[in-house]
């Protein structure tokens, strides 16, 4: 385990890091647990695309943040998804090299953040 699997292990959140083609390139385990179902379909979460995994109408507000983000705004985004059991926020932070857009680190927590 290198030191970014192993600082991002132990979170109590789940989180997704993709590249700004929105492919999956790393998911802690919070991450995996969140989105096993697909893991059982595909065998691996690692390549796949964000849209393989969300719903349209996430995948609308995602492509709006990923838009933004690829013009240079390093302005971390979220959102508020209401479902069974109870509210997420998922929030997507840009990551950038230079001025060079890297990818995104999404996190999903299992309520809503004040």
């Amino acid at each position: 385990m290198n030191d970014f699997e192993l600082m991002f292990s132990g979170l109590p959140v789940a989180m997704v890091v993709t590249d700004p083609d929105m492919k999956i390139t790393y998911a802690n385990p919070k991450g995996l647990e969140n989105f096993s179902k697909w893991i059982d379909l595909w065998g691996s979460l690692i390549g796949r695309h964000l849209g393989d995994c969300h719903k349209p109408e996430s995948m609308e507000k995602i492509r709006t943040m990923y838009d933004a983000f690829r013009n240079g705004d390093r302005t971390p985004r979220h959102y508020v998804r209401k479902r069974e059991g109870g509210t997420r926020t998922i929030l997507h932070v840009p990551i950038f090299e230079g001025n060079d857009f890297r990818g995104v680190i999404e996190m999903i927590f299992e309520s809503a953040l004040d």
